[in-house]
């Protein structure tokens, strides 16, 4: 199910397909999210890049690469100059690892993508207590709290994990901060 062997090829399956065909894509990630991106870049036919940490493990820029994939490996505070780069010298257009709608939430053809894992745990278990969602960025954690959510659960509580050291995730809590997007929509 995961063929990448993770959850984000969910999200970056939709992305791509919400995308022109024969786009020009960049990224950054560190693993997951860059090893879906280029595997769907190959299945969708188009070109991408994706901007790594210099500290990410050689084995995952090698398999990236395998897809027919640039990878830029940069010092880590470089990783945004080096994206906004190729999108406004290369004509690149940007997807972003968590904070997208169309990786969060999907589209209906694809069963709102990160979303479905919570319809899944809402299969096992109609009306859970608690759920306990790895976390990263946030885009699992906000389309399964989604999905639990809007299936009637209003009493089950979400939690958000991640290994200790993480760091998107804790930061922006401990910063106290929201992405605005749309209006007053808040996303993590």
């Amino acid at each position: 199910m995961q063929r990448t062997g993770s959850f984000k090829i969910r999200g970056v399956a939709n992305q791509f397909a919400r995308k022109a065909k024969g786009g020009h894509f960049v990224t950054m990630s560190a693993g997951n999210y860059g090893k879906s991106f280029a595997f769907a870049s190959k299945h969708y036919g188009t070109k991408g890049k994706v901007v790594m940490p210099e500290t990410a493990p050689i084995s995952r820029s090698l398999l990236i690469q395998s897809f027919g994939i640039e990878v830029e490996r940069v010092p880590t505070p470089r990783l945004l100059d080096v994206v906004n780069h190729c999108v406004q010298e290369e004509n690149m257009t940007f997807m972003h690892s968590f904070n997208d709608p169309d990786l969060i939430t999907g589209h209906a053809r694809y069963l709102t993508i990160y979303c479905s894992l919570g319809f899944e745990v809402l299969e096992v278990v109609p009306n859970p207590d608690i759920v306990v969602v790895c976390c990263g960025g946030g885009g699992l954690l906000a389309g399964v709290a989604a999905a639990i959510k809007l299936s009637g659960c209003d009493e089950t509580k979400i939690y958000g994990v991640e290994p200790e050291g993480g760091k998107e995730f804790n930061y922006f809590l401990s910063k106290n901060l929201i992405f605005f997007k749309n209006g007053n929509k808040k996303n993590i």
